[in-house]
């Protein structure tokens, strides 16, 4: 009966983990749940270890097939965790991605004398940074503190900023490209006519080569994880669960079609491109995986330990992300934990072309 059981166990183990693994794979616009499925992923991997471990020390040779699954997940472990150091050649240039969170002109996002504002504007400014990538970036030029282009352009000279709204208050809201280096050119890549949520791109001429930067912020989730995170078993959080469920789908299925534009844009560049910002999505979804099927990403490459970029009431989450093309070289990445003045933390990766 013990021997039928553990038969059992190994079956499912090997129907779960190869299901898991092809989860990504599959588009939530066919069958949207993949992307909900996807979301157990790590919950898998620490199942495979665990018979792994326990088949290790009854010597069991069902070990060598946990062994076997999980080198097949194996890059879900690296997009999970990873180890790594500098590169020993020196970065020819490096990038900042940020969702600045509008630098908090919202009255409930705000403090009193908006220090955090000044501080992640002051942030901005004393990087030691070649290119800035801003999502949900916020500009009045009538205001002495939100007139942000105007006080980021003194250290950075070129720039592309794209509105997607304007306010009565004639405050802008969009996203932001800053550089040091000359643009050559810049453009957008519209997801849907009247979207917040776009990817804009500047073809920056640096001292070593060319390079397309693209800054993306996909769809949105809308989610209040405030409300999930401290819900509890009654009708009203059951409410509010189910409607965060039903944003969760509407968001996945809209990101799945947003990550094929930009892949298809991405192809035809014609520089090396690099792809950083706010992926609303873990590193085991969907818009991950097509974006990783083209591109390296930067925390795999060079980043340490979990590398968690949301800075909410909801833990454990890594959406910020940089990609860049096979030929340019990851020297370093980093996410920048210290800096807690929005519900995201800013990551910088450090670059040189081949």
């Amino acid at each position: 009966m013990t021997n039928q059981r553990t038969y059992k166990g190994a079956i499912l183990l090997t129907v779960m983990s190869l299901g898991l693994y092809f989860m990504p794979d599959i588009s939530p616009r066919s069958f949207w749940y993949s992307s909900f499925i996807s979301l157990f992923i790590p919950a898998g991997l620490i199942v495979v270890i665990c018979a792994l471990v326990y088949w290790g020390i009854k010597r069991d040779y069902l070990f060598f097939l946990a062994f076997i699954l999980l080198v097949i997940n194996w890059k879900f472990v690296q997009r999970s965790i990873t180890i790594s150091s500098e590169s020993e050649k020196e970065q020819e240039f490096s990038i900042l991605s940020y969702n600045a969170r509008l630098f908090n002109v919202y009255p409930q996002f705000a403090d009193k004398t908006f220090s955090a504002t000044r501080k992640m504007i002051d942030f901005i400014k004393k990087s030691d940074i070649d290119v800035v990538c801003i999502q949900e970036f916020y500009n009045d030029p009538k205001d002495t503190l939100f007139n942000t282009v105007h006080r980021i352009k003194k250290k950075y000279p070129y720039y592309y900023f794209s509105t997607t709204f304007k306010n009565h208050t004639g405050g802008m809201f969009g996203m932001v490209i800053f550089s040091k280096y000359p643009i050559i050119s810049k453009g957008t890549v519209v997801f849907n006519e009247g979207s917040n949520n776009q990817t804009i791109y500047a073809d920056i001429d640096f001292p070593t080569g060319k390079a397309r930067v693209y800054n993306m912020h996909l769809q949105s989730m809308s989610i209040n994880d405030k409300e999930i995170a401290e819900s509890h078993f009654d009708q009203k959080s059951k409410t509010k669960v189910m409607q965060a469920f039903l944003k969760y789908k509407s968001g996945t299925i809209n990101r799945s079609i947003q990550v094929d534009k930009l892949v298809n844009h991405i192809k035809d560049s014609p520089y090396k491109p690099i792809v950083c910002g706010d992926l609303n999505d873990p590193p085991y979804s969907y818009t991950y995986e097509k974006l990783s099927d083209v591109l390296n990403n930067g925390f795999e490459k060079k980043g340490n330990g979990f590398g968690f970029t949301f800075n909410g009431k909801i833990p454990f989450l890594r959406i910020d992300h940089q990609f860049s093309d096979p030929n340019i070289i990851v020297t370093r990445f980093e996410t920048k934990t210290s800096v807690s003045f929005t519900d995201h933390f800013p990551i910088i990766a450090g670059y040189r072309f081949k």
